[in-house]
């Protein structure tokens, strides 16, 4: 086991970016706004830390044979899904990269440029990090500052925000004050399924729904929903900001660059989202598909429309790190 003490520099390491503009950019506004996500800061002069921790590296889960099944003991992602653990973190057999998302809280409009910037064994080489706090009860965050300590002591982590020109997609009401069917704010009174392991977890979290299909959770996202539709695919969320809703899009919608959010909506919401995926490279569409796209769902189901546009983005770049020192 290893002591921590070193804490990482208090500037705030923002992120966000990746989404795909599938038409043509025009009128471009001359002044780019900046797009800047929010990040779990800590306080100068803190010193949020793992009190022992131990980093091993797991070869079962490169060569693929007898491998740990992947698990962790909350979940790992950008989101808020999170319960007290008694400030224990416990994380199986996951590449380096998950770590590094966990910790700057890396969205999917983030990570191919954290991935572009890292180098190759960081996506590859698998480890297994048990840590504990002797705080019993903390925050999310502060498991993420608690991360970040230790990157930056076990791993000689450096890394910096960088301000990038990129075409992205705006997100906007497509009637002013109206939200689609499959979009709500989130009802107070919901009850929520707050605890579960994550779905890489030896224990699957299995949702429940509301009558109207929307899950009934708290701070997280929602994959593989059951559908109707033959070759659809079915996602939601519960209790969740709209720029964490957005930032998802990148990913789920195979678009490739960011989507920002200029919707104006405030608070937190519910969403589920039924829709046609683009058959796989090289592949051909099943006779029988038939349906939305993404982006024509998300407009007639949620009640956004994406537009093509530029925006200055704020990427986390890694700029050195090295293979872990010995426990």
């Amino acid at each position: 086991m290893h002591l921590r003490g070193s804490v990482i520099p208090g500037a705030c390491l923002a992120f966000i970016a990746f989404v795909c503009v599938t038409r043509s950019l025009s009128g471009m506004p001359v002044a780019l706004p900046i797009f800047r996500a929010e990040f779990p800061e800590q306080a100068q002069g803190d010193t949020l830390a793992f009190d022992v921790a131990s980093v091993r590296r797991n070869l079962a889960g490169e060569n693929g044979q007898g491998a740990d099944k992947p698990r962790m003991n909350f979940p790992i992602g950008s989101d808020d899904a999170y319960y007290n653990t008694g400030g224990v973190f416990s994380a199986t057999n996951l590449p380096l990269i998950s770590y590094l998302i966990f910790a700057y809280k890396i969205t999917n409009n983030n990570r191919q440029a954290l991935i572009d910037s890292a180098p190759p064994w960081v996506n590859s080489e698998f480890y297994n990090i048990e840590a504990r706090t002797d705080r019993k009860s903390v925050t999310k965050d502060e498991m993420r500052q608690m991360m970040q300590s230790l990157l930056k002591e076990r791993f000689h982590l450096y890394a910096h925000t960088e301000s990038r020109e990129t075409r992205v997609y705006a997100a906007e009401l497509d009637h002013p004050g109206k939200l689609g069917i499959q979009l709500r704010p989130h009802p107070i009174d919901t009850p929520c399924q707050r605890e579960g392991g994550d779905n890489e977890d030896t224990k699957r979290f299995t949702p429940s729904f509301d009558p109207q299909g929307f899950p009934l959770v708290c701070g997280r996202f929602v994959n593989a929903i059951k559908t109707l539709q033959a070759h659809h695919r079915r996602i939601g969320g519960g209790d969740l900001a709209m720029s964490q809703i957005l930032s998802s899009f990148t990913g789920v919608g195979n678009l490739g660059h960011p989507v920002v959010d200029r919707t104006g909506l405030a608070g937190k919401y519910d969403f589920v989202l039924d829709f046609l995926p683009d058959p796989p490279p090289g592949s051909e569409e099943p006779a029988d598909a038939s349906g939305p796209r993404f982006v024509a769902a998300v407009r007639s189901q949620l009640g956004l429309k994406l537009i093509a546009d530029k925006a200055s983005i704020d990427f986390v770049i890694l700029d050195h790190i090295e293979h872990p020192t010995p426990n």
